[in-house]
């Protein structure tokens, strides 16, 4: 060959090669892809026919739905459903398509201030009075011999060619109309757009075509630029049917009807996100749920809905809660009130799950025992890495980092391979100010292996960051310590106390105040317990007004007491609560003289909030507490505390102390409190505490003494 034709023939060998590559290797993913299904046809038993006129209706019709046919069966194995034929013309059915109806007909056409208007609302109240009657003139009995408790069985035993074909042609047809649907990558639109389920085992009997029809005569056009209005006017939707329908009047789930009542048996966050992402799905926003098992200082776990970030950045939001709507945020981390891990659930497997990461017979916390669920805290918050020594022999594959739970000690939130050649483990998704305890298991029984810690921010070091490590072998001092608490103040409540500053005490003989003295301001904060506000005050009042600052213009405090001098001999008098005793000297012990003055009966006005002894209740929803007695009487004092936790040190409640050493909790003490402080001589600066509290109450937070002797929580309060 000459030096032209050389060059030339090298090229084409090349793409004949590149060309013969990629057609080996489609193959190789044609054949591996058969093979799963083969394996999953054989597990669908008796359903095996309907699965594969599903695939079968798309192989030779379009290749791109045969794709998404193929995602869609591809990951049965992992959901339930259940089974529609049994839900068919159900009475309870009927009855949602005659307030769907009546519903549609009230607003239809209107704007969405105009649906939140009075005379809808009132309308409301009408249609739930008709829909009541019709309930209780059905009778459910024969409903209930021929459904069993919302069936939990495997999606490839029961689901139907219908359901199927019907969801997937929904999401395609979002795709050929809806621009950011077809925009989407092909992945992320099967992941996001095309299934019919987000919460394994919260089962929805309506596929996206059936849901599509019935929400989206509700709902505005949907695009990118209006997420937040659909989803506005999806919730208006689902709270306005419910005031309609009311009560739910079954004792078992049918999959759909329940949505659009009140008082649905076990119902939770975790099945309404499960039904708000699909119906948003099934109308073209490709949505996720996401959920917590643990938060940084409170307990509970949570579930929420995903904006999918393809489409911009929104925080978590649900149709119940604090955020209704998803917000654009400006940033791409926030708090996310203290949640701890974030985890997103998918309707794919994922492979970097703890049930394909763990060991053939591995133990594997219940919370992370589904194949579809991803760790992606590194989206919603700022997080770090930190490799940590694993110097234990197991066949594990995984280990885990726990944070504090006072019901459980210790709760997983997040894992990791074990690197047994290296013996250690590198986890990536560390929130900074969030305590981490390093565990693993044997068997079924959770070990620690290693000192529980906080990273702490600190743009001083070259890491950006410090770790305080709570290692009982290299703990400080004994020490005086005095508990005043099982758990921090939190900050609401820090701000409820300072927003009080300015409180005024008003006196009168007119019931108007029209004429009226101001004869005490408050300049202090008040702190969480019973004190006493002396009012330097000698003239008798009618009439006297505890009240909020007007720019704070809540009335929080959650107990005030009225006092005066027993020299007075007044009719209308009892014994004040005792003030708290925070001292040894009881330095805030209460003049022997002072009485409280009632404007009626105890048993009348330990009903109010201001008057009924609990630190968690107060009449925030007024400005202002009124003292009205029937003769003008001289008030020297008040006794008050500001709306709070309770979580002080009660006298008469039992307590058990621990510390954490040799990698668990030890106790230390159990004692009877008779005083509002426990004091201890043998506590070591720096090493970790946990009061618990055996009379009452479950929120409790671990802390330490520092050098002082002082108490501090690990969450600094």
């Amino acid at each position: 060959m000459n030096g032209i034709t050389q060059p030339i023939f090298k090229g084409i060998m090349i793409i004949f090669l590149v060309f013969q590559f990629f057609t080996a290797k489609c193959q190789l993913i044609e054949k591996t892809n058969q093979n799963e299904l083969d394996i999953l046809l054989k597990s669908a038993g008796d359903n095996r026919q309907e699965i594969e006129n599903f695939l079968n209706y798309y192989r030779e019709r379009d290749t791109i739905k045969y794709k998404a046919a193929i995602y869609l069966v591809k990951n049965l194995e992992f959901h339930t459903h259940c089974n529609t034929i049994v839900y068919q013309n159900n009475p309870l059915a009927n009855i949602v398509g005659i307030a769907d109806s009546l519903y549609f007909n009230l607003i239809k056409g209107k704007t969405l201030e105009e649906i939140k208007s009075k005379s809808i609302t009132d309308s409301l109240k009408k249609l739930n009075l008709d829909i009541d009657k019709i309930l209780k003139e059905q009778s459910f009995a024969n409903l209930e011999i021929g459904f069993e408790q919302e069936d939990q069985s495997p999606a490839l035993e029961n689901i139907t060619t219908d359901f199927l074909k019907s969801q997937t042609e929904n999401a395609f047809k979002l795709r050929d109309n809806i621009d950011m649907v077809k925009n989407l990558k092909f992945n992320n639109f099967c992941e996001y757009i095309l299934p019919f389920q987000s919460v394994k085992g919260r089962n929805i009997s309506r596929n996206g075509e059936e849901l599509n029809n019935f929400f989206a005569k509700y709902l505005p056009t949907v695009n990118k630029e209006n997420i937040p209005l659909v989803v506005n006017h999806l919730g208006i939707t689902i709270n306005n049917l419910r005031k309609i329908l009311g009560k739910y009047p079954l004792e078992y789930r049918l999959g759909f009807e329940e949505l659009f009542f009140t008082g649905v048996p076990q119902w939770d966050c975790f099945d309404l996100s499960n039904y708000e992402t699909v119906i948003l799905n099934a109308i073209g926003i490709p949505t996720a749920t996401e959920y917590n098992v643990a938060y940084k200082m409170l307990q509970g776990k949570h579930s929420q809905c995903s904006i999918l970030e393809d489409v911009g950045y929104y925080n978590l939001f649900a149709l119940e809660g604090a955020i209704t709507t998803p917000q654009v945020k400006p940033s791409s981390f926030e708090n996310y009130d203290g949640w701890m891990n974030i985890h997103r659930k998918h309707y794919s497997k994922q492979k970097d799950s703890p049930f394909f990461l763990k060991g053939d017979s591995e133990i594997i916390p219940e919370d992370f025992s589904s194949p579809l669920i991803e760790d992606i805290t590194s989206m919603r918050m700022q997080t770090t890495t930190i490799t940590l020594p694993f110097k234990f022999n197991t066949t594990n594959n995984l280990a885990y980092l726990g944070t504090f739970n006072s019901s459980s000690d210790i709760i997983p939130v997040t894992w990791a391979k074990i690197n047994k050649k290296n013996k250690s483990i590198e986890f990536d998704k560390i929130i900074p100010d969030r305590i981490y305890f390093p565990i693993y298991y044997n068997g079924n029984s959770m070990q620690s292996f290693g000192a529980p810690f906080i990273i702490r921010i600190d743009s001083t070091q070259q890491n950006k960051y410090v770790v305080q490590k709570f290692d009982s072998d290299k703990r400080g001092k004994k020490i005086k310590s005095y508990i005043f608490n099982k758990y921090p103040r939190k900050p609401k409540m820090l701000e409820v106390a300072r927003d009080l500053i300015g409180t005024v005490v008003l006196g009168s003989n007119q019931s108007n105040f029209k004429e009226k003295d101001t004869i005490y301001t408050l300049d202090v904060e008040l702190i969480p317990y019973l004190q006493d506000l002396n009012l330097n005050n000698n003239t008798a009042y009618r009439f006297y007004k505890v009240e909020a600052p007007k720019e704070h213009h809540r009335m929080n405090l959650s107990e005030i007491q009225f006092l005066t001098s027993n020299e007075y001999n007044y009719k209308n008098v009892t014994a004040p609560t005792p003030l708290p005793i925070l001292s040894f000297e009881n330095s805030r012990k209460s003049p022997e003289n002072l009485i409280r003055v009632l404007e009626d009966s105890l048993q009348k006005i330990n009903k109010w909030p201001e008057y009924d002894g609990k630190m968690t209740t107060a009449p925030s929803a007024y400005g202002s507490v009124t003292l009205k007695l029937k003769a003008p009487q001289v008030i020297t004092h008040l006794r008050v505390a500001p709306l709070n936790e309770d979580n002080g040190i009660v006298i008469g409640d039992n307590y058990a102390l621990f510390a954490w050493r040799k990698n668990k909790w030890e106790h230390i003490e159990t004692l009877e409190a008779d005083k509002n402080f426990l004091f201890n001589e043998n506590l070591y600066n720096n090493e970790l505490y946990w009061l618990k509290n055996l009379t009452k109450g479950k929120e409790e937070l671990p802390f330490f003494i520092d050098k002082n002797g002082k108490q501090t929580f690990i969450y600094l309060d």
